[in-house]
């Protein structure tokens, strides 16, 4: 079965949970606490309602949309 490398996807597109959360105001999403996104990288997950969030700031970020393929483990 494959899987969603989350650690893999946020290290690629961010340097840290602060640059992160900080993006995602800029393009007028309300952000997580900062000890939750914190908690993102310590556990190399990222929660199912937030993945879409992250993907449409990066698109808009890119003026593209941001491959997933290279997160997919097989």
């Amino acid at each position: 079965m494959a899987g969603f490398n989350s650690t893999k996807f946020l290290k690629a597109h961010f340097p840290d949970c602060a640059t992160m959360r900080s993006l995602l105001t800029a393009y007028g999403f309300e952000p997580p606490a900062a000890d939750t996104a914190e908690k993102w990288w310590r556990r190399g997950s990222v929660p199912g309602a937030w993945l879409p969030v992250l993907l449409g700031m990066l698109e808009l970020e890119h003026g593209k949309p941001v491959s997933l393929l290279p997160y997919l483990d097989r």
